[in-house]
Order: structure tokens, then C-alpha cells, then sequence
């Protein structure tokens, strides 16, 4: 492994795991208040107030402290698609297809979340889908460049 590629495994990993450190850090501030712990809709349903999940946290911060989350999906796209190219190496169509279904998952995620009324799942539908569209860019590019490799073999 190159040192290029091992550089971006590194950054990606700090980036992914400051901005899992700042989301569930935003999310603890949904604990000050039980009017904004009600309006998140958590998964949690306990009688106690501080018996929260971290997947609450996250949905808290999605809802109305975005910045985090969204560096959070894009480092992490990123370092799929980045151990995708790495592992994969001359299989094109693999590659190709791990990024067509990070794709798919993208935009039914964005799709889920398309009915929810707070402005930073509005952020995150638009990320979403900005991350999608560049995963399908990358996608298209493995496939033609599968498909040009094949036509220089027959």
C-alpha cells in the first residue's frame, strides 16, 4: 500500500472519528431540556430522563445540529469507497458496484427522511443526495473503465 493511500486512510479515520466525537458531544445537549428530548422522537422510550441510546444523541444532532453528522456520513462514504478501491484493485465492476450501492442506500435514506419538518434533516437530505450523486459518478467511472479494460483483451 502506498503512502498516498495509507495518508487518506488516516485522514478519513480522524475525520470519522472527531465528528462521531462532536455529534454524540451536540447530542448530550439534548439532556438540558425535556422539550427538545421529546421533539427528537427517539428510539429510547424510558421512564428516566437520562436513559438515552447514542443512536438518540445522533438523531438529536441530526435534527437540529447537522455540521457534525454530515462530516460524519461524508468520511465515512469516503473511507468505504477508499477500502473499496484498495481491496478491490483491478476488479472494476466490484468496485463499481459497492458505490452504486452505497448509492441506493443514500438516497433511500434521503428518501425516509424526505417528510421531516427541522431544517438540519433538510441539511442531511441534501448531503445525502450530493453524496449519492458523487457515488454514482465514481460508480459510472469504475464501470466504463470495466468496460474499456474488457475491450483491450479481445
Amino acid at each position: 500500500m502506498s503512502i498516498k493511500c495509507m495518508t487518506q486512510l488516516f485522514a478519513s479515520c480522524f475525520v470519522f472519528l472527531l465528528s462521531s466525537v462532536a455529534t454524540w458531544y451536540n447530542g448530550s445537549s439534548m439532556l438540558e431540556g425535556p422539550l427538545s428530548a421529546s421533539l427528537t422522537g427517539g428510539l429510547t422510550k424510558s421512564s428516566a430522563v437520562h436513559h438515552y441510546s447514542h443512536i438518540d444523541y445522533l438523531l438529536y444532532t441530526i435534527k437540529f445540529h447537522p455540521q457534525f453528522p454530515i462530516m460524519m456520513m461524508v468520511s465515512g462514504i469516503y473511507l468505504i469507497v477508499l477500502l473499496s478501491i484498495i481491496g478491490f484493485k483491478k476488479r472494476y465492476g466490484l468496485i463499481s458496484s459497492c458505490c452504486l450501492c452505497i448509492t441506493a442506500l443514500l438516497c433511500y435514506s434521503s428518501y425516509k427522511l424526505s417528510h421531516t419538518p427541522t431544517e438540519g434533516e433538510h441539511a442531511m437530505i441534501t448531503s445525502s443526495l450530493a453524496a449519492a450523486s458523487l457515488c454514482l459518478a465514481v460508480g459510472l467511472f469504475y464501470l466504463l473503465k470495466r468496460f474499456y479494460s474488457q475491450k483491450e483483451y479481445i
